[in-house]
């Protein structure tokens, strides 16, 4: 059996525990000036390139390798016929080289689904390999932050990220981490398991994103309620005294943590706005979007990348591309094609976690996702985020009702 699910594990073992580091790297490389932000070639590139090969080389089943070469023909297709109008050849390369995420999301999937179908991979296992990846994230953060070396989650200074570029996917992925780390451990405490939630609340809490925070108190309020009620006594106990005796440097701590949502709260005018904080360009996008003429392509399958809801005719470069919504991006990019595979997913989640009878913390961990996905972005388009949303699914998939967690080794 070991001899089977050996190479299994070392690949799982690179992604989920060397991938961090690779990640860090990266940031760090962004964040200090030397690679460009969004620029092609950086080491989380390649690495997850590299892996995209070994992935596609193991793929048995022969429908998932149908898909794969089916999407990427797809894909090249809908940016070849785009490139007819914006006739940019960097847009182009660059639109190639964004859409593989995409297609590495589907690779990843189809690989996961494949060894826990057929046994090489232990779902409960799996679940610890992504623990373990959110506490060596915010191992990474919590050191950078004792070296002295951090980034700012915002060009203001507030918050911190450690050394990643991306503060909002870090957010998501620690956060959904920290969900996971509570469904696993809800049948057992241990020092393990507070020692994990601690540190992965320290990287919630010093991120500062809405969705960090947010996720930071979702996740409290279910230890709160999950505990078991042998323990219940002693930690409200200790709450209560905490709250007592260190409630101002709690309270300074959380209002820290929440100064950038108060004021997103207090300067916004549709939820939609204080979720996205994008209301202004969304609108720039729709004034821009045109249909006419043979233009009306677009509506069945996108702009793609590059060209997206530009105005081919009048191609402003100083203005992204990228709304950093997915429900707008999903549909200016692919169209309603695009529309209607990206809702399925989402319902496809909800019909397994409920066929399946899921642990409502799985499927609550579903919806916060596509709902960030929806509202704010983050996440299709976010190599850490997508990676979350693959894992969720499939952990949903999956789920035994007479499984028995224990808790992580």
């Amino acid at each position: 059996m070991l001899k089977k699910i050996s190479p299994s594990y070392i690949y799982l073992f690179l992604f989920f525990y060397v991938n961090p580091f690779i990640d860090a790297i990266t940031g760090y490389l962004v964040l200090s000036g030397i690679v460009a932000q969004g620029g092609l070639g950086s080491p989380s590139q390649l690495f997850r390139f590299i892996i995209s090969i070994v992935l596609l080389l193991s793929l048995k089943d022969r429908k998932h390798l149908f898909f794969i070469y089916s999407f990427i023909i797809y894909i090249i297709a809908v940016e070849l016929l785009n490139f007819l109008f914006h006739l940019d050849q960097d847009g182009f390369i660059v639109s190639l080289a964004y859409s593989y995420k995409l297609v590495f999301g589907f690779l990843l999937y189809f690989k996961l689904d494949e060894l826990i179908k057929n046994k090489f991979l232990d779902r409960s296992i799996f679940i610890n390999f992504i623990i373990h990846s959110g506490i060596i994230y915010s191992f990474i953060v919590l050191f950078t932050d004792l070296l002295g070396v951090s980034f700012g989650s915002y060009e203001n200074g507030l918050g911190s990220k450690g050394v990643f570029a991306s503060a909002n996917g870090l957010g998501i992925y620690i956060g959904i981490c920290a969900l996971l780390l509570i469904y696993k451990n809800s049948r057992k405490i241990n020092m393990k398991y507070f020692f994990s939630y601690s540190l992965m609340s320290y990287t919630l809490l010093g991120l500062m994103t809405r969705a960090s925070v947010g996720l930071f108190v979702i996740s409290l309020f279910i230890i709160l309620f999950k505990i078991p009620g042998k323990y219940k006594l002693i930690t409200y106990s200790l709450i209560l005294f905490s709250l007592i005796y260190l409630g101002n440097i709690f309270i300074d701590i959380f209002l820290n943590a929440a100064e950038v949502i108060t004021y997103r709260y207090s300067n916004t005018s549709s939820m939609e706005e204080f979720f996205g904080g994008r209301q202004g360009y969304l609108d720039y996008a729709f004034n821009e979007f045109s249909t006419e003429g043979i233009l009306l392509y677009r509506l069945l399958i996108g702009g793609g990348y590059f060209l997206s809801f530009r105005n081919p005719n009048s191609i402003d470069n100083s203005v992204s591309n990228f709304l950093e919504v997915d429900l707008y991006d999903v549909f200016y990019m692919y169209g309603f094609v695009g529309l209607v595979v990206y809702s399925s997913i989402f319902l496809k989640g909800l019909v397994w976690g409920i066929k399946n009878k899921t642990n409502i913390i799985l499927i609550l961990a579903w919806i916060l996702l596509y709902g960030h996905s929806a509202l704010a972005g983050h996440v299709i388009q976010n190599g850490m985020s997508i990676i979350m949303l693959i894992c969720i699914l499939l952990i949903i998939k999956y789920t035994d009702k007479n499984e028995n967690l224990v808790s992580i080794s």
